[in-house]
């Protein structure tokens, strides 16, 4: 039994992995196609029609690199769909909807963005003229040694809206897709030079580490701001309970989801006010603050002393008066006739200069999966794109197979044997 099941699971991971190489012709022949669509009709489109095109051609790249950059079967009921003929709407379309899916099951509070721990423009672009099998290879490679690679919703990471891309200079420069500036937005940082057709998952590897070591620095720096931690500590006191951030099962995340909305609670607001609240400069980089590290208080000026007292020269002495002689009796002399002998004491100071200045108010307290090659077979990329099917036939693999988010190989389940042969016998009906 237990070889039996091993082949099956072989077979899946064949047949996945020739669907993916169809998908992939796909989506390179629909860029092309939308591209010398735009090209061609420069001169005669609108406004409105050249808008169409760019968003059909970007949920097409982003449906490439989604499905390629994927090591689990989230997208297995798309790819295996359209290459039977039985696809719901365009491939870009169901691929873009289920991603949507796994983003939104991966979000614990209202304003909370869905972060991918690799960009997928990184791994994409890496791999593009690689074999489906190597891929997939390299994919277990990078899991088996720590990072989360693709879409599945518990593989993102939950921030703000500032701590994803930005909250201007109030912000500071630690934010998850940060330009090597320091200060502009760039979601395509780390995308990387294509690999050469033949290139081994090994060889990749070696291109691939320093690339996801880089961006796991900029996405802890990210998640460790302090006001992205201030942040998280506001949700958990309003909800009254600790919140599940990062990889939480569906039924968590929806409660979380409906009992932060009861208390009006926004993670993206939230972390503006806490910035903008704030003395200025002192999330910015401008003020020296780096991810983990207290603010430096500013320098307090030490007080002036008061000023010294001028001393005032003491007026001279009026010269003795002569001394008079006591006249005879009787005659008396009235006290309020004499000269007044009054004197200033040497050394006075005036009132004005015992003032003293007041002290200076105190400053502030600072505060590894084995997996059979491809089949040397491969479907011929269509000249030019289009729907298959009207979708009334689609088969939902993940009923024969579930769950659809496990790992490809021997350590996972896809039913019975019975099942499988049934679904075979299905398609071939």
């Amino acid at each position: 039994m237990a070889d039996q099941v091993d082949k099956l699971l072989q077979e899946r991971e064949r047949n996945y992995q020739s669907a993916l190489e169809t998908a992939r012709t796909y989506f390179i022949e629909l860029e092309r196609y939308l591209s010398e669509a735009k090209t061609e009709g420069d001169a005669t489109l609108n406004d409105k029609q050249k808008e169409e095109l760019a968003d059909e051609n970007s949920k097409s790249r982003r449906g490439r690199r989604a499905v390629t950059s994927e090591p689990t079967y989230i997208f297995e009921d798309d790819v295996l769909n359209y290459q039977l003929g039985l696809g719901n709407g365009t491939l870009s379309k169901d691929i873009n909807s289920t991603e949507t899916a796994q983003r939104r099951a991966s979000q614990p509070v209202p304003g909370t963005h869905a972060h991918h721990n690799a960009g997928l423009a990184g791994t994409e672009s890496l791999v593009q003229n690689m074999d489906a099998f190597e891929v997939r290879k390299l994919w277990d490679i990078a899991e088996a040694e720590g990072f989360t690679i693709g879409s599945r919703s518990t593989g993102f990471m939950a921030l703000s809206g500032p701590a994803h891309l930005g909250g201007g200079r109030a912000w500071g420069s630690d934010f998850a897709h940060v330009g090597e500036d320091g200060k502009t937005t760039d979601a395509g940082r780390f995308k990387m030079e294509p690999l050469p057709k033949g290139t081994t998952a090994e060889q990749a590897w070696i291109a691939l580490k320093p690339n996801l070591l880089e961006q796991r620095e900029l996405n802890e720096r990210a998640r460790n701001h302090p006001a992205e931690v201030k942040m998280r500590a506001e949700a958990e006191a309003q909800l009254g309970r600790p919140i599940v951030w990062d990889g939480g099962d569906q039924a968590t995340i929806k409660q979380q989801q409906a009992d932060a909305k009861a208390v009006g609670f926004n993670a993206t607001t939230t972390a503006k006010a806490i910035v903008e609240e704030a003395p200025p400069g002192q999330y910015s980089s401008r003020g020296g603050i780096r991810f983990g590290v207290a603010p430096t208080p500013a320098p307090v000026a030490a007080p002036k002393p008061a000023p010294k007292p001028k001393p005032v020269a003491a007026k001279p002495k009026p010269a003795p008066a002569p001394a008079v002689k006591p006249k005879p009796a009787p005659t008396v002399t009235k006290i309020s006739s004499l000269q007044s002998t009054a004197q200033r004491k040497p050394g006075h100071v005036s009132l004005k200069d015992q003032i003293k200045t007041p002290p200076p108010k105190p400053a502030a307290p600072v505060g590894p999966v084995t997996k059979l090659p491809p089949k040397g077979t491969k479907a011929k990329p269509a000249a030019k794109p289009a729907p298959r099917g009207t979708g009334a036939s689609r088969i939902r693999i993940s009923e024969v197979a579930p769950p659809s988010t496990e790992r490809h190989g021997p350590f996972g389940m896809i039913g019975t044997v019975d099942q499988v042969h049934e679904r075979q016998h299905s398609w071939q009906q």
